[in-house]
């Protein structure tokens, strides 16, 4: 995508087809598309304040004092429903491939369904659970916003758009030998995917108009801008068209290699360890120049480097406990377990001996085997 590369290299071997790398032309396409959209999406979302809610009512609900198991099952499956919710913003985002905000919003039209079916079956049996009705609440204020709705179903098209022409260029997420799975095609093929993907995309835009046109224009004008880059067929030769991987991967990973092992050949290969056990410690020391944080912070430490040298194992483990607060207080460490155990407790719910204690300790079993360092 360097148009200092590709005009450096037109010059050197003029006449030369030169080939686009899809994965980053897919990279690059998604910035460009949804760089300003996702950040009003994202702020719209945070601005509800309804995310910060939802955290603070997991810490509430997961104090379950309950003997009735029906009650306690349903208070758990709000504490899951939350980690799950919360999820997509705990990770490493991955944008532009993945928004974190727009797949919380995903999840807040997927829950909301499971929700509705238990707040029912609740109502058919003559019960009110608090947690339940309290989180049905906050998300219908994630959803009730015109404005928010709005730009979610925008990216949603818009990504939709995105996704197939994604798929067209056989590309994944993941630049890595492992995660890129496209095999070798010829230009042919991916002409005649993306002729049809194109046309369609640019005709919905063009009916419905406005922002989703815009952003309809800007995804076939990026293709057309390097339509001879696509369509370019690799000879042999004898002539013969050759099928060839469609995205420096190898390149890459060949690149990546070469890094690390010079790392290692001066030293730097340290880094990454010495970050982990120095950190923290930089990170003071880096604001020693600071005035507010010697005075507020330092102040109160009479000998900096007696106290440093008597920190103990205990004192350790309790200051990683509060950087991340989260971590130990997973109910389900796998996401795709989440959404499996949060579907099946409504089924549950939903059958005919779902009032008897047995069915509900089996869930609670699950819930548990999920994450061996949860307490049953």
């Amino acid at each position: 995508m360097s148009t200092q590369i590709r005009d450096t290299v037109s010059d050197i071997f003029s006449g030369v087809p030169q080939q686009i790398c899809h994965y980053h032309f897919v990279g690059n396409l998604e910035k460009l598309i949804f760089k300003g959209r996702y950040e009003k999406l994202r702020k719209l979302v945070l601005d509800t304040h309804i995310l910060h809610q939802l955290g603070a009512l997991k810490k509430k609900v997961s104090k379950d004092c309950s003997r009735n198991n029906l009650v306690s099952g349903e208070r758990k499956w709000v504490a899951l429903t939350i980690e799950y919710l919360l999820w997509p913003r705990e990770i490493p985002s991955g944008y532009p491939f993945v928004l974190p905000y727009f797949e919380i919003m995903n999840r807040v039209l997927e829950i909301s369904g499971l929700i509705r079916r238990i707040v029912r079956w609740n109502a058919k049996h003559n019960l009110a659970v608090r947690a339940v009705l309290d989180l049905s609440e906050k998300l219908k204020g994630l959803t009730a916003t015109h404005e928010l709705q709005m730009q979610y179903y925008h990216i949603k098209k818009i990504y939709g758009w995105f996704e197939d022409v994604r798929k067209d260029l056989g590309v994944s997420r993941h630049l890595s030998g492992n995660g890129q799975k496209a095999k070798p095609t010829g230009a042919k093929e991916v002409k005649e995917r993306l002729e049809k993907t194109l046309a369609r995309i640019e005709t919905e835009g063009r009916e419905m108009g406005g922002d989703l046109q815009a952003a309809a224009e800007k995804i076939v004008g990026e293709f057309q801008g390097h339509w001879d880059e696509f369509i370019e067929e690799v000879k042999d030769k004898s002539g013969n068209t050759v099928k060839i991987l469609r995205h420096n991967g190898i390149e890459e990973l060949g690149h990546r290699w070469s890094r690390m092992h010079t790392r290692r050949r001066t030293g730097r290969s340290r880094t990454t360890k010495e970050m982990a056990k120095y950190g923290a410690l930089l990170a003071v020391l880096s604001n020693l120049g600071n005035e507010e944080y010697v005075k507020e912070v330092l102040a109160k430490v009479k000998n900096f480097v007696y106290e440093m040298q008597n920190i103990t194992p205990e004192e350790i483990k309790e200051a990683k406990r509060l950087i991340k607060p989260h971590q130990e207080k997973l109910l389900v460490r796998s996401d795709k377990k989440r959404a499996v155990l949060l579907q099946e407790f409504v089924e549950i719910l939903e059958r005919p001996e779902s009032n008897t204690d047995a069915v509900f300790k089996s869930w609670f079993s699950k819930l548990a085997e999920s994450n061996p360092k949860m307490t049953p």
